[in-house]
């Protein structure tokens, strides 16, 4: 672990301390809620403005989620789970290019 991810779980730590437990799963859920409305917006309307925004929410999501995995999360599982989800996408890629490889161009065209 790297002196960011220790800087990041004290925040994270004091951040728990101070603001409770619940009260940082509902500021995760409203910070998933906006990024989601940014994405949708950024959809819509590809502007300058929309993709600043856009990119805030992912950060603003992204510390929340790490919010989230440092409470419930203090043994470590959600490491193993997501190596096993990067293993299955990994998977089902090699599975995906293999058939791109063997189907006749007319089906691609369909």
């Amino acid at each position: 672990m790297n002196r960011n991810d220790l800087q990041e779980k004290k925040i994270y730590k004091r951040f728990l301390k101070v603001k409770g437990y619940d009260n940082q799963i509902f500021k995760t859920i409203e910070e998933l809620s906006e990024l989601i409305r940014a994405l949708v917006k950024y959809e819509l309307e590809k502007t300058n403005a929309n993709y600043e925004n856009l990119l805030k929410e992912i950060v603003d999501a992204e510390l929340m989620i790490g919010q989230t995995k440092y409470n419930l999360n203090q043994g470590g599982y959600i490491k193993i789970l997501k190596q096993q989800k990067l293993k299955d996408l990994n998977e089902l890629l090699e599975t995906l290019e293999q058939k791109t490889k063997t189907s006749p161009k007319e089906d691609q065209n369909k």
